[in-house]
């Protein structure tokens, strides 16, 4: 299962793979609470009305008894970021933004940097030297409350005693993130994970990958990797920092939240949304 890497100059960490899965899920969870999606809502009506032309939801199973299974065919496709889901006036309004954004508006901080993380690990999230005291800070509020889990306990079939369970536990690896961040407060943390592009690499830098491999192979090649890849973050990647002074009003694409959807107003805030160019 693919993991969750955080990125140094002098080393990499990482976070096991279910735990990184997990972030995604506690995110989905968060949204789909507040989404209050029963047959006695009124966010199921608005969620059809908001559904476009054509799409399989719209096939009158919701008003013909059979609301609940509704409901949950419409939370599947929700948590699984299907795009053509909600529309405004022939504008898609991207599912997964939706749920990183409800976390954001309404989460605590340890969830908003959960948020953070289950967004932008693909997209090379990065916290600066002098906020990772404040990240390391933010996940160990995380790991009393939970959102992160420092380990977990798994009770599984013996495979030397036939007819024997055994319990084992396992670390997450925050404790080696606490770790890297505190260790140091001039270097960036940069976020990537293991089924895509580690970090740096050529291709985020724009250096030939013949000429990234032989800058590598110099003697202090991976500091002149780094200078690269500091300027390329501090000058091309600003927009996924996550630092303390941004942490409070951060949103993803479009800045709409569930809330924003099952607002009296809500057409209004679409409607915002559709000028200013979000959706």
């Amino acid at each position: 299962m693919s993991y969750l890497a955080f990125n140094t100059r002098e080393r990499e960490v990482h976070v096991r793979g279910w735990e990184r899965h997990r972030l995604p899920g506690i995110c989905q969870n968060f949204a789909w609470g507040l989404l209050g999606m029963t047959p006695a809502s009124v966010s199921m009506e608005r969620m059809e009305a908001l559904l476009p032309e054509g799409h399989p939801l719209r096939d009158g199973q919701r008003k013909t008894g059979y609301a609940a299974q509704w409901a949950e065919r419409y939370r599947l496709f929700f948590t699984q970021g299907d795009d053509r889901l909600i529309q405004w006036k022939g504008r898609r309004v991207l599912t997964y933004p939706v749920i990183l954004n409800t976390v954001l508006d309404l989460g605590s901080d340890p969830m908003k940097l959960a948020a953070r993380f289950a967004g932008q690990s693909y997209g090379h999230g990065w916290i600066d030297g002098p906020d990772r005291g404040w990240a390391a800070d933010l996940i160990t509020a995380g790991l009393l409350t939970d959102v992160f889990r420092m380990e977990i306990q798994v009770t599984d079939p013996s495979s030397i005693i036939p007819n024997t369970m055994v319990t084992k536990r396992h670390k997450a690896g925050w404790a080696d993130v606490l770790e890297l961040l505190r260790e140091d407060d001039k270097g960036p943390v940069v976020l990537s994970v293991s089924t895509d592009d580690d970090f740096p690499n050529s291709s985020v830098l724009g250096v030939p990958y013949e000429g990234y491999e032989e800058i590598l192979a110099e003697p202090n090649g991976n500091d002149q990797i780094w200078d690269l890849a500091e300027l390329w973050l501090r000058n091309r990647h600003t927009g996924h920092k996550i630092s303390e002074a941004t942490h409070g009003e951060y949103r993803f694409d479009h800045r709409l939240s569930v809330w924003d959807l099952i607002a009296t107003d809500y057409e209004a805030r679409l409607d915002r949304a559709l000028e200013e160019g979000r959706i």
